[in-house]
């Protein structure tokens, strides 16, 4: 049986490269926090990809849970995970 071998442009080689990194790179980060007991407003906005507002309807709402100590408001990484699991999808 001969070797299968496929030949790509040094360009896509360094595009699937950079590619992996970005992906590591995210995937070190999402561990980092998830390591945290309570994750900041600026974190969850960050994470779910969400404007200020947007982060505020979805407390107002209580479609989010969260902790507010004074007018510092924490989320627990659970909670986070709760919501989006919530949202997900099953595939077919």
């Amino acid at each position: 049986m001969e070797p299968n071998f496929t030949v790509i442009k040094s360009k896509d080689y360094q595009d699937i490269v950079l590619t992996l990194k970005e992906i590591l790179s995210g995937l070190e980060k999402l561990t980092d926090l998830k390591q945290k007991k309570y994750l900041s407003n600026k974190e969850v906005q960050k994470l779910l990809n969400l404007s200020s507002r947007t982060l505020q309807n979805k407390r107002d709402n209580g479609e989010i849970a969260f902790i507010k100590n004074g007018r510092k408001i924490l989320y627990k990484f659970e909670d986070i995970e709760i919501y989006l699991n919530k949202r997900r999808i099953k595939g077919f």
